[in-house]
């Protein structure tokens, strides 16, 4: 199979031709595409939600484990004075 520039070996002028649009339509494309984005920029596309929705679980966790200490600490303060109050009445 012959290529495109032996066909067209009379004169050079649609080989050229054919040549200038080929690179108009790689400067066209090179045009439209978007620049490299930066490492950063790529790391918090890829991992930027499992970031965010490990933060709001250890969050979660956390209001978990003060509210828990609060109940704790209210149990233990109210069996204190129960147990105050029937020792008193067992006097």
């Amino acid at each position: 199979m012959s290529s495109a520039s032996e066909r067209n070996s009379g004169n050079g002028r649609p080989a050229a031709a054919e040549e200038a649009a080929r690179r108009a339509a790689a400067l066209q494309e090179l045009s439209k595409a978007q620049p490299p984005a930066s490492a950063g920029a790529t790391f918090w596309q890829q991992h930027g939600g499992r970031i965010v929705l490990g933060g709001i679980l250890l969050l979660g966790l956390l209001v978990v484990a003060l509210a828990v200490g609060k109940f704790m600490r209210t149990s233990i303060s109210e069996t204190s004075r129960a147990e105050q109050d029937l020792r008193r009445g067992l006097r």
